[in-house]
């Protein structure tokens, strides 16, 4: 019986290593996937900022082709410099405003990233959280169970000794009974006596 109580109190410790190694899994999964997801927005955001410098580095290109035109034309046809400043400027609007659109896109990608970054932090922490109380509770519930069982263990112990005692105690007495009738004489009660009488005179 107190080997199988034992048994008992090693398997809940068991499965809590078992459960603290879970934990522990589940913490690396979760770090990897932040790396992962933060690796993959930061591949992103450089990705798009090429984009922006390679957009920028064109429209300085087209403007320096521009004003070499500009002056080409601009002893030859005064009129024309007006429309191709017109042209110049349509496409410049047109770069900033595309070069506005990107870094705006940017900048959302990049509170996109940093909200998912903190969401996946946030949960982490919740399910640590969750882990650990989950842990103190069984924790509590194991050294509660120890608890119970070495007390019965203690009251089984005490009442099986008692037994014990009580038992070599009923045996002496028993001894102590048979010892009396061995001791004891028959042939001097009268009855039996008066029987031997009889049965001689016969």
């Amino acid at each position: 019986m107190a080997s199988s109580n034992e048994n008992q109190i090693i398997n809940p410790f068991e499965s809590a290593f078992a459960i603290m190694k879970d934990l522990r899994t589940e913490v690396q999964q979760l770090r990897a996937a932040l790396k992962t997801e933060t690796e993959k927005r930061e591949s992103e955001v450089t990705e798009l900022k090429g984009e922006v410098k390679y957009l920028r580095e064109e429209l300085l290109k087209e403007q320096a082709e521009r004003q070499v035109v500009t002056q080409k034309i601009s002893t030859a046809q005064a009129g024309e410099i007006v429309q191709i400043k017109a042209e110049i400027e349509k496409i410049k609007a047109n770069k900033i405003s595309e070069i506005a659109k990107l870094t705006g896109s940017l900048e959302d990608e990049a509170k996109r990233a940093l909200h998912a970054q903190q969401d996946l932090l946030a949960r982490f922490e919740a399910e640590t959280l969750q882990r650990k109380a989950d842990n103190e509770a069984f924790t509590r519930d194991l050294a509660d169970q120890k608890a119970r069982t070495e007390t019965w263990q203690s009251e089984s112990t005490t009442w099986t000794r008692n037994i014990k005692e009580d038992l070599k105690r009923i045996v002496g007495q028993l001894n102590h009974v048979d010892k009396a009738w061995q001791e004891f004489k028959y042939d001097s009660l009268s009855c039996i006596e008066s029987k031997i009488q009889k049965q001689t005179a016969d």
